[in-house]
């Protein structure tokens, strides 16, 4: 489910990324990963579609991460500084 859903969402979260603010993409991608991995904890196992859920949720935020950190800390760097 994670696997899928992160699959799913990057292309997306990469073109929100080149057209929109990638700080606030980034934001709600981290928040929405962080919160939902932290509620999921709390899952009871008698709600196991929800704890398969929440691991899906967790995936859509792990591709807003993975697909636009990379581009900001690219733009941080100029090209001969980024692989120091």
């Amino acid at each position: 489910v994670f696997v899928c859903c992160l699959l799913l969402s990057a292309p997306v979260f990469g073109y929100l990324g080149d057209r929109h603010s990638r700080k606030a993409a980034l934001s709600i991608g981290i928040l929405l990963w962080s919160g939902t991995g932290l509620s999921s904890s709390f899952i009871s196992p008698q709600y196991s579609w929800l704890f398969f859920l929440s691991r899906g949720v967790v995936g859509i935020g792990s591709a807003s991460f993975s697909t636009i950190a990379p581009t900001v800390l690219g733009d941080l760097f100029v090209r001969d500084q980024r692989t120091r």
